[in-house]
């Protein structure tokens, strides 16, 4: 799924206004890009890909399992992509949706590339900013609690290295949690490594 505010890519559901349960992917979710035209952003998940609502909503995925490897594979030397969000089961989680993330499992290995070089007329900004076990990035209300990743997560981009203000935020269970609301909390266990330029974690 496409759309001038971004693009939407997962193992089962790309983009979704609806909640739902029991879930599973064992397929792998991989995106080549090697392209030079501008950037939007990318959602990239396990499961699902980007939880959208024009407006405020609350939203429920419970029971969710991937274990299929999900990829970002940035071979180009400019690149078509923003900002790109990289979950094992959920990509992205916008600020008016207020998620209920319940018992999700994955097992997949979660990764993404090396940007050879950054767009010269671009946003320097961009790349691999946000990827997890789980989710790539939460923002809102959020409620994550019983998932458990015990997939690798390794993100090779490491776009701070370029000057950028912002580095990759990179998690066993989550990226990045940005809430607005002390009503935000997690419960979840993440059993396996985090590597970032190829050195793990613990």
């Amino acid at each position: 799924w496409g759309s001038q505010d971004g693009i939407a890519i997962a193992g089962v559901v790309a983009k979704s206004i609806n909640g739902f349960s029991g879930l599973t992917n064992t397929a792998d979710v991989i995106v080549n890009d090697s392209s030079e035209k501008g950037g939007t952003a990318l959602y990239l998940g396990g499961i699902l890909g980007w939880t959208y609502a024009a407006e405020t909503a609350e939203i429920s995925i419970s029971s969710c399992d991937n274990s299929g490897t999900v990829n970002f594979n940035m071979s180009g030397v400019l690149r078509k992509f923003g900002n790109i969000f990289v979950g094992g089961v959920l990509g992205y989680n916008p600020q008016q949706v207020s998620l209920q993330l319940t018992e999700c499992t994955n097992s997949g290995k979660i990764t993404c590339g090396k940007l050879n070089s950054r767009p010269s007329n671009g946003d320097p900004n961009c790349g691999c900013k946000y990827l997890g076990g789980i989710v790539g990035y939460l923002y809102g209300n959020t409620v994550v609690s019983r998932c458990v990743n015990s997939g690798i997560v390794l993100n090779d981009d490491d776009n701070n290295s370029t000057g950028n203000s912002t580095a990759p935020m990179t998690g066993g269970i989550v990226g990045r949690a940005r809430g607005s609301s002390s009503t935000a909390r997690v419960t979840l266990k993440n059993n396996s490594s985090i590597a970032k330029d190829g050195v793990y974690l613990q």
